[in-house]
């Protein structure tokens, strides 16, 4: 006859799992409009996305966008009209690049294109890149 082993956390087995029954009570989750209402308040987290905005408003393109688009005329929801992430709402890193990401991807919509077709980057879009320029001519990249 084998005889049953004893483990160390089978004692305290009922007691552990008690947390996680229905009867007890924990605080609820917040709503969507709670969570949409809270601010970050990292002040180094804060610091790094005002960086991140000012990178992406120093672009030929935010230049075009807010010269050709009247703030009025903006429309949320429109994939012509890129809407700035706000820094001050409370999200995960990985949601505020998401929206930063398609904040800029946006804002090259409103690019300037020569006559040949070439797309010229500013030189704010290629500090993003790691600053691959030196100097301060544009890049044109033939496609």
């Amino acid at each position: 006859m084998e005889k049953k082993r004893k483990y160390v956390n089978e004692d305290t087995h009922d007691r552990d799992h008690k947390k996680f029954r229905s009867d007890n009570r924990q605080a609820p989750l917040p709503t969507y409009e709670q969570r949409l209402n809270e601010r970050e308040t990292n002040e180094s987290r804060l610091k790094t996305r005002q960086n991140q905005i000012e990178i992406g408003k120093n672009t030929e393109g935010y230049r075009r966008y807010i010269a050709a688009v009247p703030k009025e005329k903006r429309e949320r929801g429109n994939d012509d009209h890129p809407v700035t992430p706000n820094i001050h709402r409370s999200c995960s890193k990985r949601s505020f690049d998401g929206q930063l990401r398609k904040w800029r991807r946006l804002l090259h919509k409103w690019d300037p294109v020569t006559e040949e077709g070439d797309v010229t980057i500013s030189n704010a879009d290629l500090e993003e890149l790691g600053n691959l320029l030196q100097d301060d001519d544009d890049l044109i990249i033939h496609i």
